[in-house]
């Protein structure tokens, strides 16, 4: 399993068109796209950046920064971010929709987990397996990720069942050791890891539990249960999402059924003190929201990757971009609209070195990607073709792009579009998006009332999903697809209030 560092990779290998010959038409349009100075996207003029003038000047040592830094502007340019496109599918190995996605810190190995209770290790540039094992766990797999410096060695999991283990793999390519090492009382949704502690990571839970676990020892380290402060005081809160600050491994960030995002010092915590928090953020619109139906909840948080910023998905709403030094309160910075978080539970993150994009899921089965700054989306791509896209995840080291949802795939996203992709079916999707949340929003606030409407109209919104999944496939396809977890067993009645069977939970 060894996996050098590859920040200097030479990525010629990847599959990338070789169709620009020099005297094509097609050449010629590249070049003149590239060249342009800027461009126009909806109603914002964008400054773009001229690969060709900043080769020429590294060429002949006028680049006025480091020559590497010409590999970073290229990343995080409009011109490379507008040019991705599916370049191929990761499939036929699982059986269940893909619910967790994780390049290895090397990035030559990626990771996925499914609902069919299985991780494969894919060598996602050879497209192929490369190690498929069973988890050991008895329901949905939520989470899977490398652990840092094991030489892709070490993966850790979470899933449905509550139960948190660590996977070994041996040198000749076979699971040596599967074993758990922490658990919750309910679904353990999230884990974070940093890449300077290779042998230490937190995970949460619907419980509410924060656990920190090493590797090392026989028992992982309850840190502290969330609390509400607000009206429901100390009651705890369902936990969906965690991540620790890339730049202060000491802090980290915790969210999920309450509208706030909560920022926690792990040499601070404690659950004997009323509220533990370091600080709090929801955006101002949202403070006072007093929907008791379906009450506001953060289905997955980032920090940027200098930890400054704090991203969070709002279910049923937009995104919003907090300044995470900013006082305990505050309100958002940047806001991210016309994407849809309803169906299932989105996962969000920061794209490009510099953390320049945010890039987002959609329940119509797009890839939305925005300009942090600007707040305009800058790309729009199809991402899945069962309808909702719910994991996203960059490559450490490369300008790529890999997703997740609903279809039994990973899709690998490269920059290799000889031409931008097209905007201008963009307007068409927003507005749909939209009408179809105000609908809904207006449905079940005629409807709502008691605890059993709760149940009648959620219910409801994973009816719609099938109906929808179903419409899109064919009749072999369809059996496959909605035959796993009881999907289809959508009866108002005899179901346990505490349990809810979704196929894929929050990310």
């Amino acid at each position: 399993m060894a996996c050098a560092d590859n920040s200097d990779k030479d990525t010629s290998s990847l599959d990338i068109p070789n169709e620009l010959d020099s005297n094509s038409d097609l050449f010629v349009d590249a070049v003149d796209s590239f060249n342009t100075t800027t461009t126009c996207i909806g109603n914002a003029a964008y400054i773009r950046w001229n690969p060709l003038q900043a080769v020429k000047q590294r060429t002949f040592g006028q680049y006025k920064t480091h020559p590497s830094t010409i590999c970073t502007e290229t990343a995080s340019s409009h011109n490379m971010v507008r040019r991705l496109k599916l370049q191929y599918k990761l499939n036929g190995v699982h059986e269940g929709c893909v619910n967790a996605i994780n390049f290895s810190p090397c990035g030559t190995l990626l990771a996925s987990g499914s609902d069919d209770l299985n991780i494969v290790v894919w060598k996602w540039m050879e497209r192929r397996p490369f190690l498929t094992f069973d988890t050991k766990h008895t329901f949905n797999v939520f989470q899977a990720r490398f652990m840092p410096e094991s030489d892709s060695s070490v993966i850790v999991s979470a899933a449905r069942d509550g139960q948190v283990r660590a996977h070994i793999i041996g040198s000749s390519g076979e699971l040596a050791n599967s074993r758990r090492v922490a658990s919750h009382k309910d679904s353990a949704h999230k884990l974070a890891v940093d890449r300077s502690l290779p042998h230490t990571f937190l995970s949460c839970g619907e419980d509410g539990l924060i656990q920190e676990i090493d590797l090392r020892t026989a028992a992982p380290n309850k840190l502290l249960y969330v609390r509400r402060d607000d009206v429901e005081k100390m009651t705890k809160i369902p936990l969906y999402t965690i991540q620790m600050n890339p730049s202060r491994p000491h802090e980290f960030a915790a969210a999920g059924k309450n509208k706030y995002a909560y920022i926690f010092d792990k040499r601070m915590t404690s659950d004997n003190s009323e509220f533990s928090y370091v600080k709090k953020f929801c955006p101002d619109n949202l403070v006072n929201d007093k929907d008791t139906v379906f009450p506001d909840s953060i289905t997955c948080l980032a920090y940027s990757y200098d930890g400054k910023e704090l991203l969070c998905s709002y279910n049923d709403d937009d995104i919003y971009l907090f300044d995470s030094s900013h006082s305990s309160g505050s309100n958002f910075i940047k806001r991210y609209e016309g994407h849809r978080n309803s169906q299932t539970v989105k996962g969000v993150n920061f794209y490009g070195p510099h953390s320049e994009f945010i890039v987002s899921g959609s329940d119509c089965g797009h890839v939305f990607i925005w300009d942090k700054n600007s707040e305009k989306i800058v790309q729009c791509m199809e991402g899945d073709e069962t309808g909702v896209v719910n994991c996203l995840e960059q490559h450490p080291s490369a300008p790529v792009l890999a997703t997740s949802g609903l279809d039994s795939d990973v899709k690998i996203f490269m920059p290799c579009s000889l031409r931008p992709t097209s905007l201008s079916k963009l307007d068409h999707i927003v507005s749909s998006n939209k009408k179809a949340r105000d609908t809904e929003r207006e449905e079940d606030e005629e409807n709502s009332g008691t605890v059993n409407d709760f149940y009648r109209i959620y219910y409801r919104r994973i009816s719609r999903m099938i109906q929808r999944r179903a419409a899109g496939e064919d009749g072999e396809n369809g059996d496959d697809n909605t035959s796993n977890n009881s999907d289809s067993e959508d009866s108002d009645t005899d179901m346990d209030q505490h349990t809810v069977p979704l196929r894929c939970d929050p990310q």
